[in-house]
């Protein structure tokens, strides 16, 4: 351990006459377990002694004969041999580049080389195994001995929450069918749906004991996402002839003309105006025997009425609300004599006294 050693190299290129081709001396230090490196052919670690008949190591003629190497270590009285190793492949390998390419023969499992060397070839590929169908849903292309384990395609619908879901497919095919609204304009728009099923809740559609004049918007008063959807219009009219009622009394509140104010008008109409028959309370009573929360348009909420599902025609649905060609009353009051109506067949919005007599459609929210 720990001690210097000279260690003599030499490439031994005929062992019946032990003719060296090269040999070279290393002066090295052993670690604290007795070992040492040392690079055959280091010309700077190394020295070259008289001995090689080579100039330098890298033309010693490799593919003339299997060279040898003879290790000597001297510890301080003189060389002692310990023994002699056949060379592997690496300074072959240097050699090949020099080289001319040689012819190969493969018997069985012995590939010859033209020059006379030959290398054991492997009698049989290692195992891999796995499912070697490749039609399997699970082939593995790296396998070469079949274990089994093969699962054959079951071609359809894997999704859980289709209408069609085939609980022993395993390859989803794209025929899932999933029903819901398609309609991304209409209140219960299902994004994840591929198949309308005449569900959608449109401006239009019959629904909740009425039909749909209006969708609420973020904007719009009495908005609540996930609650409150839009406006339904009754079927049809509610009275033909009602006053708007307590012509010349101030109703506090009942002054909100926006969409999603008609029903709190109605509500403080109620409060402050103890006339049965109203406009208001008409509306206020009224049950189609399913829903019972019916009020009166505001202002704004009669103007969409019309608008949509009336004379306005604005989405081309034509008078689907069956409306008369003359006015309603809104739930907004204007002043004490005063409150607001629709012209349904010229579409003006007009003050006219709360005593006059017109035509009455309740609306709720939905």
């Amino acid at each position: 351990m720990n001690q210097a050693l000279t260690i003599q190299f030499s490439v031994i290129s005929d062992i019946t006459t032990s003719a060296v081709s090269w040999q070279e001396t290393h002066i090295v230090t052993t670690n604290d377990y007795g070992l040492f490196t040392a690079i055959i052919g280091d010309t700077i670690n190394g020295t070259s002694t008289s001995g090689g008949s080579s100039a330098t190591f890298d033309v010693i003629d490799w593919g003339a004969s299997n060279h040898l190497l003879k290790v000597e270590v001297d510890y301080g009285n003189g060389y002692l041999d310990m023994g002699t190793t056949a060379f592997m492949s690496v300074p072959y390998s240097l050699n090949a580049l020099n080289s001319t390419p040689q012819s190969l023969t493969i018997s069985g499992d012995t590939l010859f080389i033209s020059s006379g060397n030959y290398i054991i070839l492997p009698s049989s590929a290692p195992t891999l195994l796995g499912c070697t169908d490749s039609t399997a849903n699970n082939y593995n292309p790296l396998a070469n001995t079949d274990d089994g384990s093969c699962v054959a395609v079951v071609n359809g619908c894997t999704d859980s929450t289709a209408s069609n879901y085939d609980p022993l497919a395993n390859t989803d095919d794209g025929s899932c069918i999933i029903n819901g609204c398609t309609d991304a304009t209409a209140t219960n728009y299902d994004p994840l749906a591929n198949t309308d099923d005449g569900s959608c809740l449109v401006i239009g559609s019959t629904y909740q004991g009425g039909i749909i004049f209006y969708i609420l918007q973020p904007a719009d008063i009495g908005y609540v996402s996930g609650q409150v959807h839009g406006l339904i219009a009754a079927p049809t009219n509610q009275s033909n002839l009602a006053e708007w009622g307590c012509y010349g009394t101030s109703i506090s509140g009942a002054d909100g003309m926006a969409i999603g104010t008609g029903n709190q008008n109605t509500i403080d109409i109620e409060v402050g105006c103890t006339t049965s028959g109203t406009a208001a309370d008409i509306c206020a009573n009224y049950t189609d025997g399913t829903y019972s929360d019916w009020f009166l348009p505001s202002k704004d909420e009669l103007h969409q009425m019309r608008l949509n599902i009336g004379q306005g025609n604005a989405l081309g649905l034509g008078n689907i609300g069956g409306f008369a060609n003359n006015y309603y009353w809104s739930s907004t009051e204007n002043d004490i004599n005063n409150a607001w109506s629709q012209g349904f067949l010229n579409g003006g919005q007009s003050n006219y006294y709360k005593n006059a007599n017109f035509n009455v459609r309740a609306v709720r929210a939905f």
